[in-house]
């Protein structure tokens, strides 16, 4: 990851909202070109599989208890 950039602290109200702004729109058009990419990425990230690894699939039995109530 990248080092989180200082912000000024002395910006107008205007001058924060044209920077988020900014950001928003490059976001949501990132988002638009890349969206699987990102999404694959971010499954890597948060679960370290290779991308051509086979998922397991975990199934929860329900509890074959017999209950005499």
């Amino acid at each position: 990851m990248f080092p989180t950039p200082d912000i000024p602290d002395d910006w107008s109200p205007e001058q924060a909202l044209a920077v988020y702004q900014f950001i928003d729109g490059l976001r949501e058009r990132i988002g638009n070109l890349y969206q699987e990419q990102i999404i694959e990425q971010f499954r890597i990230d948060c679960n370290g599989d290779d991308p051509d690894d086979t998922q397991l699939e975990l199934t929860l039995d329900p509890f074959d208890d017999d209950l005499s109530f």
